[in-house]
């Protein structure tokens, strides 16, 4: 028996395993006819769709998409599959509440082989936004070594969304916030 797993539920399941104080409050969606929005609205997730070529300008789509995240009360925002480049107002506005999946690992992007199988060692890492479509400080990365019977674009999905839900744990318990000086700063133990 095969079973499937979409980017919402496996993102859904990750944040409640993880026993995190977060939870998704709300879906925007740039595309209505996306299978996620269904099976969002399925699960008792509010979800909205917000077309950049509905508004005359960027400013316009912005204002409107910080309307209706206010509108949730959401105070952290994941971009994953997101690939409009924001402005800096928009992201000043959201300092340190935007993170973003980038699937690659950075600072190289190029597939490393395994020592021990020899195989490509895929990954993805998730970041806070601090301008533009680039890559801000690193929250975390998760890696993912090529597979003979796995097709790799499963593994990687699922190492994707895994990524995503501990990086907003970690961001909406306090446990990794963003400096001032634009660094990760780690909660201390207490």
């Amino acid at each position: 028996m095969t079973k499937v797993c979409t980017k919402l539920k496996l993102m859904m399941d990750t944040i409640r395993h993880l026993g995190s104080c977060a939870r998704l409050s709300l879906i925007i969606s740039t595309n209505s006819a996306v299978e996620e929005l269904k099976r969002a609205a399925g699960a008792g997730i509010p979800t909205r769709v917000l077309h950049h070529t509905m508004f005359g300008c960027q400013s316009e789509y912005e204002s409107t998409v910080c309307r209706v995240l206010e509108e949730f009360s959401i105070d952290l925002i994941c971009l994953a599959g997101f690939g409009r480049t924001l402005s800096d107002q928009f992201l000043i506005a959201w300092r340190g509440k935007i993170v973003k999946l980038f699937s690659s690992l950075f600072p190289s992007t190029k597939v490393e082989k395994s020592p021990v199988t020899g195989s490509g060692v895929h990954g993805c890492t998730v970041c806070f936004m601090l301008d533009g479509s680039s890559p801000g400080p690193i929250i975390l990365q998760e890696t993912v070594v090529a597979d003979p019977v796995v097709p790799t674009c499963t593994l990687m999905e699922e190492s994707e969304q895994r990524a995503v839900a501990k990086a907003i744990h970690m961001v909406a318990s306090g446990i990794v916030t963003l400096g001032m000086d634009g660094c990760i700063v780690w909660k201390s133990g207490e």
